[in-house]
């Protein structure tokens, strides 16, 4: 299996540039950018959920200046019978959570029923680009981005970036940056999916969800959490891609 490593950095790239004008959008990149709805990995998940896996979970809270305050980390056993939490630890300014640890799919919460990447009456307001091809496995993929550049229209999904499968349509790994506004409270959020193919079909190896909170009066507030999958079926899945 060739590292997935490669994958991230090209997505990682440009996550931090600012939505910037430039040339027509690429009609190839909206074709690919129609994968990412918000059940696009709902089958992976599902197939997870029916196997033996181990997982690895790191929740890390940061301050205002970044800094990261507390964490929590385990390893998680799901089986037939269950799952269970072994090795949990928290340090810092955080306390361990109560219930189990469970790795959902965070899609269906962070993309809209109608993305408005995808809404024709929207779509004007974004600028769709091709970003070249990478492997994954041995699996071509086309890496495709839309940014928000329309800064007047209001809405929530700023980017989302996807390397996709063209023969069959599917987006292995996907990546969503939203902007919400509240009269309450502000959030900023990244939300990153990264799948990899077996002989069944694909399933979910790394989740990472990262939200930042700005409440008035108060110090904002970002929770990342990661999950990595280590082992399928009791057998080690794919490459360790943590921290690329």
């Amino acid at each position: 299996m060739r590292r997935l490593a490669p994958l991230l950095l090209v997505l990682a790239a440009c996550a931090d540039d600012p939505p910037v004008a430039g040339p027509p959008s690429d009609p190839e990149a909206a074709r690919l950018l129609e994968a990412v709805v918000p059940d696009m990995d709902a089958s992976a998940f599902q197939d997870l959920a029916r196997r033996p896996y181990t997982a690895s979970v790191r929740v890390e809270v940061f301050d205002g200046a970044g800094e990261v305050v507390g964490t929590e980390t385990a390893t998680v056993e799901h089986t037939d019978g269950g799952t269970v939490a072994r090795d949990r630890a928290v340090t810092g300014d955080l306390e361990l959570r109560e219930g189990p640890l469970v790795l959902r799919d965070p899609l269906p919460a962070t993309v809209p029923e109608d993305p408005s990447y995808l809404d024709p009456a929207a779509r004007e307001a974004y600028r769709f680009m091709a970003r070249g091809d990478t492997t994954i496995s041995g699996r071509r993929l086309r890496l495709a981005e839309a940014v928000l550049t329309d800064t007047d229209r209001t809405h929530a999904v700023q980017r989302v970036r996807a390397a996709v499968d063209p023969a069959s349509g599917t987006a292995a790994t996907v990546e969503i940056t939203r902007a919400a506004d509240a009269i309450v409270y502000d959030e900023d959020s990244r939300v990153r999916v990264d799948l990899w193919p077996t002989a069944d079909g694909w399933l979910p190896r790394r989740v990472v969800t990262d939200t930042q909170t700005a409440v008035p009066f108060s110090e904002p507030r970002r929770v990342r959490t990661t999950w990595t999958v280590t082992h399928v079926d009791g057998r080690p899945f794919a490459p360790d891609t943590t921290g690329a």
